[in-house]
């Protein structure tokens, strides 16, 4: 489910936003963002979204 976060991020979707798209809260979003923002070494969801593409997970078009 995590990974299924990095798409509606790169189309530039908010914690809100996405929690809409994939039936859940905001909150819990906000937490999965931080579990992912972690386990790439991201300070913040910018760098999140560069690192993810850079190590193949997506691409921003």
């Amino acid at each position: 489910m995590d990974r299924a976060i990095l798409p509606l991020l790169y189309e530039g979707f908010s914690e809100k936003g996405i929690g809409q798209q994939v039936e859940l809260s905001h909150r819990t979003i906000e937490h999965r963002i931080e579990r992912l923002k972690q386990g790439f070494g991201a300070g913040s969801i910018a760098q999140l979204v560069a690192l993810s593409i850079a190590g193949g997970l997506g691409s921003a078009g």
